[in-house]
């Protein structure tokens, strides 16, 4: 198969469909962007070495090797004409031999020769020496091939010079081959004929780059990433840009990654670029005319074929600051004018301070903000003000503190928030519309600090949680909103900080990298929207997040407070004659989830009554105690403000009110009617309320 990228999705055709083929493969593109394929045929024995080509128009392939009992590790490169030169590893059973054979057409017919050439005697020894091979051409169309040795397990470059093959070491007793297509072995060429060598270091299990200059006879080695015995680099391809610095792409197989190195021309910066399951099998790179980074591999947890496009250094690494052995959070945020800042811990386990660093253009820049004691900084986070400048929580863990630093434009200046002695960590801070911090923060609890402007008022918001993971944000009310862990329950929990409870948004499982909604223990109890509307009592164990079956009725109905402000509350009970079935749920967990993601940012208000759940704008809270009946058709009819709240039930689609299952539709025309009512209200146009739902709707 061959796979192309038109611009907007990948096109993939078949090539060649003659029983087994397409093992062993390897691409080249010519001048006029046409590509050119080597691969095996495996349907017989002999085996067949192929060749590929498509004109422009359609594919043509013929065998250029008919003779080997098997064939391994195909690679092919292009001449300055466009004539093809392919490396390969064979075993022929007759006489016994194994080789490494290179073949090239000369523009009339296919010519091939043995690099290396070792009969039945030098079986035991030599029996893999020629796997993995790659071949390169120079800048005067000179061909490269470096290849394992496998008498020593040495790296070998053998190099034809004037019709004869020279062959030495890059590597004594460091090099490994590999099975099934993989390489732990590649080559690049710069524009000046320096040599790129990266490979897989048996003795160390790392890493390891190494390179020649013209001229020159002897290389130099790099360790590039050593994890200490975690077998790092043993599917391997390199690159080099246009100025000749190198890009590695191998797989961690450690920890079964995509990783990627790249020479800035001081050091090597290295970054996993994914770590989703078993990935990061049989890369290859190359880099375009623009230096953008392209990478193919294959992630076989899901058998998938993957491409990455590193554009413009988007996943390119930066070196920030030095850092000591540990580090415990990091804060980070992005200045109106684009510029970077950083807040982190710097030291190890036993000592260490709090760190700032912002890049302003291409540089960074980096300070101690506080080292008064001897563990401080860790858990720190940080926000901007309306000027640019950061304000910045942490922990200063010798005594247990919540510190805050902030930063007039001219000098930092710190203080004590919690002197309790019981923090700690995992601090999270936002700034209201005055700028004043507010900052959420664990001590066992998890704990609100906001500053009025001359003192800080401390609270818990959860006795019963550690509030551990903490992020707060404030919406466009000016409410603090805070999403945390909750480790004694597995919980990942929502609160409205400073109002009754908080919203537990279904049990999960935690774990050091991160939480996962898990099956669930109990349902939703209680989610505040705030000092208008409350829902409450809502659903037995797993009803909600857990999927299965449930029932509304008058003893365990669902209560709304529609009284406004400083009136009356009175409490609506809405259970359709016969009860409500629920079900269906399974999937509502997710959004459920994704719903809350949606409301820290302000973008969406959610009125939770279960399976016939209310959605509405932003304003929900305060459209509910204005309307006094929403009507089939859509309209709707606001109180008299003089007169009481009266007692109103919200409309119900008819097989509500038969006692019936609800059906999607059913719920779609009522979360309409009650949407498009709400609109009226407000004087909202009809196509703004279709948008809101259209958008609420995508959430499911």
């Amino acid at each position: 198969m061959y796979a192309r990228y038109n611009g907007a999705s990948w096109q993939a055709e078949e090539v060649d469909n003659g029983g087994s083929s397409g093992t062993y493969s390897s691409i080249a593109i010519d001048s006029s962007g046409n590509p050119h394929i080597s691969y095996v045929n495996t349907t017989t024995y002999p085996v067949a070495v192929m060749y590929a080509h498509h004109n422009g128009t359609a594919w043509t392939t013929e065998a250029i090797d008919a003779t080997p009992y098997y064939a391994y590790d195909t690679s092919i490169a292009l001449d300055s004409t466009g004539n093809p030169h392919i490396s390969y590893n064979v075993y022929n059973n007759t006489g016994g031999s194994y080789n490494l054979r290179y073949s090239y057409h000369n523009g009339s017919e296919w010519v091939y020769d043995d690099i290396k050439d070792y009969r039945s005697s030098y079986w035991n020894s030599y029996s893999h020496t020629g796997k993995n091979s790659q071949i390169k051409l120079n800048s005067t169309d000179v061909p490269h091939v470096v290849f394992f040795d496998d008498y020593y397990d040495d790296v070998y470059l053998s190099v034809m010079i004037n019709g004869t093959w020279s062959s030495s070491s890059v590597d004594d007793y460091g090099g490994m081959y590999t099975t099934g297509g993989e390489r732990a072995i590649s080559l690049a060429i710069d524009s000046t004929d320096g040599l790129h060598v990266a490979y897989y270091d048996i003795s160390g299990k790392f890493l390891e780059y190494a390179h020649r200059n013209p001229g020159e006879s002897s290389w130099t080695k790099t360790n590039v990433h050593d994890q200490g015995n975690h077998v790092i680099g043993t599917s391997v391809s390199i690159a080099v840009d246009s100025e000749n610095r190198p890009h590695i792409a191998y797989q961690d197989r450690h920890q079964w990654d995509l990783e990627y190195a790249r020479f800035d021309g001081s050091e090597w910066l290295v970054e996993t670029l994914d770590e989703y399951g078993l990935t990061g099998r049989y890369p290859n790179i190359a880099l375009d005319d623009s230096d953008q980074v392209h990478i193919a591999y294959e992630n076989y947890s899901h058998t998938r074929l993957m491409s990455m496009v590193i554009a413009d250094g988007l996943a390119a690494t930066e070196k920030v600051a030095q850092v000591g052995t540990h580090g415990y959070g990091m804060g980070l945020a992005v200045g109106a004018s684009g510029g970077i800042h950083l807040s982190f811990y710097n030291g190890s386990d036993s000592s260490g301070s709090l760190q700032y660093a912002t890049k302003t253009g291409s540089s960074w820049t980096s300070a101690t903000v506080d080292e008064s004691s001897t563990v401080t900084g860790a858990h720190s986070d940080i926000a901007l003000d309306g000027s640019g400048n950061p304000h910045i929580s942490y922990v200063d863990s010798t005594n247990g503190l919540l510190r805050y630093a902030h930063h007039d434009g001219e000098n930092w200046a710190l203080s004590t928030v919690d002197p309790s002695g019981n923090v700690l960590g995992y601090t999270s801070i936002a700034l209201d519309a005055d700028g004043n911090p507010r900052i959420a923060y664990h001590d066992g609890a998890l704990r609100l600090a906001e500053w009025d402007g001359s003192s800080w008022t401390l609270t818990t918001q959860d006795a019963g949680s550690t509030g551990q993971g903490t992020q707060i944000t404030l919406d466009e009310d000016g409410k603090t909103r805070i999403a945390y862990f909750d480790e004694d329950a597995d919980d990942l929990s929502f609160s409205l900080a400073g109002h009754q409870s908080p919203a537990v948004m279904g049990n999960s499982q935690s774990h050091p990298t991160g939480t996962v909604m898990g099956s669930g223990a109990s349902g939703l109890a209680s989610l505040d929207l705030g000092a208008d509307t409350r829902v409450r009592g809502l659903f037995k164990q797993r009803d909600l997040l857990g999927g299965g079956h449930g029932r509304a009725t008058r003893k365990r109905g669902i209560s709304v407070d529609l009284a406004g402000p400083g009136q009356r509350h009175r409490s609506d009970r809405m259970d359709p004659a016969g009860g409500l079935r629920i079900h269906q749920l399974r999937h509502w967990r997710r959004n459920l989830l994704r719903t809350l993601l949606e409301r820290l940012h302000g973008r969406a208000q959610s009125d939770v009554l279960g399976r016939r759940g209310v959605w509405a704008d932003r304003r929900w809270r305060s459209i509910l105690p204005r309307i006094s009946s929403i009507h089939r058709d859509g309209d709707a009819r606001p109180h008299d403000p003089a007169g009481s709240v009266r007692r109103q039930r919200l409309p119900i689609h008819e097989p509500l009110r038969r006692g019936g299952n609800i059906t999607e539709r059913d719920r779609e025309v009522w979360l309409c009617q009650v949407l498009a009512g709400a609109c009226e209200v407000l004087g909202i146009q009809r196509v703004r309320a279709a948008r809101a739902w259209q958008h609420l709707h995508c959430l499911r």
